[in-house]
């Protein structure tokens, strides 16, 4: 079995046996956060217990942070705004996306939305993208076939250097290293050497 990566943000995939019917239950990222941590925990276990353990414990204090089933919170995101934003999120993650083009897509202002997606994701706005263009490049990066400059266009970054530097503060360690615990014989020779530099 494959090792799962979790970015430590949320995540936008809801398994079918979480969803609720109702939609005022219904969360954008609680329950696919929790799944995804959960998964990537058990697939991590064997290689990675320090990753399975941080996993673990993120499960826990999001099950003991008073509301689990992800209902909306006084001031924060309608599910319709949040279902909005994580699509556009999704469609964006290979080009620039602005707080200001997120609030507008579902009528609030700035501060508001900043507030308010905060309140529904846990996390700012941008930490939130960050945290999804890393898990898009964990993606292209198991993949393979792919220079580590190519899968950093690919997710919105400006280069390889800052693909490595965010994977780096997102994750806790290198692109490389966290390929080669994936998946080394994914990484072609010479993506390995250009990210050797990074």
């Amino acid at each position: 079995m494959q090792p799962q990566q979790f970015d430590e943000t949320e995540s936008t995939v809801k398994p079918s046996f979480l969803v609720h019917e109702n939609p005022e239950v219904r969360s954008a990222a609680t329950f696919a956060t929790l799944s995804r941590l959960l998964a990537a925990a058990v697939s991590t276990l064997d290689v990675d217990q320090e990753s399975a353990r941080r996993m673990l414990t993120r499960a826990v204090a999001l099950l003991e942070s008073g509301d689990p089933l992800g209902r909306r919170r006084r001031g924060g995101l309608a599910p319709w705004q949040a279902q909005r934003v994580v699509r556009l999120i999704e469609d964006g993650l290979g080009r620039s996306l602005t707080v200001e083009e997120m609030a507008d897509a579902v009528r609030l202002s700035r501060s508001h939305f900043s507030r308010a997606f905060k309140m529904t994701f846990g996390v700012a706005p941008q930490h939130y993208i960050a945290g999804r263009r890393i898990e898009r490049a964990q993606e292209l990066m198991a993949r393979g076939g792919e220079t580590l400059s190519h899968i950093a266009v690919a997710c919105g970054f400006c280069d390889q250097a800052h693909l490595s530097r965010v994977f780096r503060q997102i994750t806790g360690q290198s692109p490389k290293n966290w390929w080669r615990l994936h998946d080394e014989s994914a990484m072609p020779s010479e993506a390995l050497r250009a990210s050797a530099a990074a």
